[in-house]
């Protein structure tokens, strides 16, 4: 009998411990799943502010495109943005990109101006001037 109650008590002690393991990996595990999501929230919430607020990109973008404008149908056809691929209705604000004069919903060009320097439909390099990178120092140099 003394070993039957030694195999028990042997029992008990490994479950408690398995338990104790077990509760302590699932505390390690929300408490880092806590902390990434934290993190993540706050890049997310420094690269909105920082997108929105930067005054350094606005003015890029209000030098390429003329200011957003109200649209009114002034062509017999449909007009559609390019970037979101949906018809652009009467109503809506848009912008005109100032070099190529094509039309996009304003919201939609100006999240493509900031991974993008191109018009979406003609793909003209639409930087404005003192933004471009003139070619390699040789090529100025005289002959």
């Amino acid at each position: 009998m003394p070993d039957s109650i030694s195999s028990t008590m042997n029992d008990s002690h490994a479950a408690i411990i398995l338990t104790s393991l077990i509760i302590g990996c699932v505390i390690l595990l929300g408490v880092g799943a806590a902390l990434i999501c934290s993190k993540c929230r706050r890049m997310l919430q420094k690269s909105r502010n920082t997108v929105a607020a930067s005054p350094t990109e606005l003015p890029k973008i209000d030098r390429i495109c003329d200011p957003p404008f109200l649209y009114k149908n002034q062509s017999s056809g449909m007009v559609q943005c390019l970037v979101c691929q949906g018809a652009i209705h009467v109503g809506e604000m848009v912008r005109q990109l100032s070099i190529c004069k094509h039309l996009f919903h304003a919201n939609c060009i100006s999240t493509w101006l900031h991974s993008s320097s191109t018009c979406p439909r003609c793909q003209r390099d639409i930087r404005a001037p003192d933004e471009r990178i003139i070619g390699p120092c040789s090529s100025l140099e005289p002959a």
